[in-house]
């Protein structure tokens, strides 16, 4: 969120086939919505902070526009 990174949190992008939610997407949307889509993390500012505080952001690329389509 943004208040996490306000207070020196981080974002990483990479793609969605990296995540560790990707084998449970690609079980239910098929491989093609993992291989096209993006996730962007966000963690808090505090070291050792709790693996359940980074925010998980997932955008697939559909007719040529990106949606958020996942997140937790």
């Amino acid at each position: 969120s943004y208040a996490n990174l306000a207070s020196g949190g981080t974002l990483s992008v990479h793609p969605a086939s990296r995540s560790t939610y990707a084998p449970l997407v690609r079980n239910n949307c098929g491989a093609a919505i993992v291989n096209r889509s993006i996730e962007v993390t966000s963690s808090p500012g505090v070291p050792n902070a709790a693996p359940t505080l980074t925010g998980h952001f997932w955008f697939i690329e559909r007719h040529g526009h990106w949606l958020l389509w996942f997140t937790n």
